[in-house]
């Protein structure tokens, strides 16, 4: 299977929109990024584990990946496999016995951080969600079809009000196209 190696770049508060941070992720050159989104809890434990103010959620997760990797033995990996329904698909994958796990994006990120798992993303469905990464630039691209649709209604009156027009366009395209498959 074709991958590409996702490395966790840094964490973010989205300040526009109260209480939502992102997970940023980066291959390998940092050309391109993806932007997960999470709530503020998972924000604040990934930062404090990057800043290494370790909480007693990493501790756990530290503990209980040391049980399974010393009775396993077994390397595992976490995959990003999907996008739907506004959120991300994340996997835990055993790499021996090709057995796979689902797990709640932030989660699997989580994991991978605390356990230093290798996290991938099909080279496909990188070129569909991963746009390009500057460091330098202050604003960050985010694909619409990973916001919650209560999200997309606060960009929506932020591009308005704005006067961006192009954004405001192609949000309400995602929102209504999001109606219409529920329909």
């Amino acid at each position: 299977m074709d991958k590409t190696r996702l490395y966790i770049k840094g964490v973010t508060q989205l300040r526009q929109f109260g209480n939502i941070g992102l997970i940023v992720l980066t291959d390998a050159d940092q050309t391109k990024h993806l932007s997960m989104p999470c709530n503020m809890d998972r924000l604040y434990d990934l930062e404090g584990f990057f800043k290494k103010r370790h909480t007693s959620v990493d501790a756990l997760i530290s503990v209980l990946w040391t049980i399974i990797r010393d009775h396993t033995g077994t390397p595992y990996e976490v995959h990003v496999t999907d996008v739907s329904r506004d959120k991300y698909r994340m996997e835990l994958q055993d790499v021996d016995k090709s057995i796979a796990y689902k797990l709640e994006p932030t989660a699997a990120i989580t994991l991978a951080a605390v356990a230093d798992l290798p996290i991938y993303i099909s080279p496909q469905l990188f070129d569909i969600q991963g746009v390009d990464y500057n460091p330098d630039n202050e604003k960050m691209s985010l694909p619409l079809n990973v916001l919650s649709y209560e999200l997309l209604e606060n960009a929506l009156r932020r591009a308005v009000k704005d006067e961006d027009y192009r954004m405001a366009m192609a949000i309400k395209q995602e929102m209504d196209n999001r109606k219409n498959k529920k329909l």
